[in-house]
C-alpha cells in the first residue's frame, strides 16, 4: 500500500489494514484530508518548487524510487513525474 492510498481513498486504505491486522474497523469516519505539520516558528515559504529544483531532487532519488518499487512491486512511477503534487493540506503547528 501506498502513502498515496492514505490520501486519496483513506476509508479504503485504512480498511485494508484493518483487515490485514485482523482487526474491527475502529475508524468510522475518513480524515479530512489534511496533516499537521510541527513548525519551530519561523515563518515559511509554501510556494512549489522551481522546475529546475524539482528535477534536481528527481534526479536525486530517482534510483531509490526505483529501488522501492522493485523492493514492493508497487508503481511508483508517478512519483517521478514533474507534475506529482501530494494530494493533502497541510496545516502548522508552533512547536515552540
Amino acid at each position: 500500500m501506498r502513502v498515496d492510498d492514505l490520501w486519496s481513498t483513506p476509508g479504503k486504505a485504512l480498511g485494508k489494514v484493518e483487515q490485514f491486522l485482523d482487526v474491527e474497523q475502529a475508524i468510522s469516519t475518513a480524515p479530512d484530508g489534511s496533516y499537521v505539520k510541527a513548525t519551530s516558528g519561523a515563518l515559511e515559504d509554501h510556494r512549489p518548487l522551481s522546475s529546475s529544483v524539482r528535477a534536481q531532487l528527481d534526479d536525486l532519488f530517482r534510483d531509490d524510487i526505483k529501488e522501492t518499487a522493485r523492493l514492493t512491486s508497487l508503481d511508483l512511477s508517478d512519483w517521478l513525474s514533474p507534475g506529482y503534487l501530494e494530494n493533502l493540506k497541510p496545516s502548522s503547528v508552533f512547536m515552540g
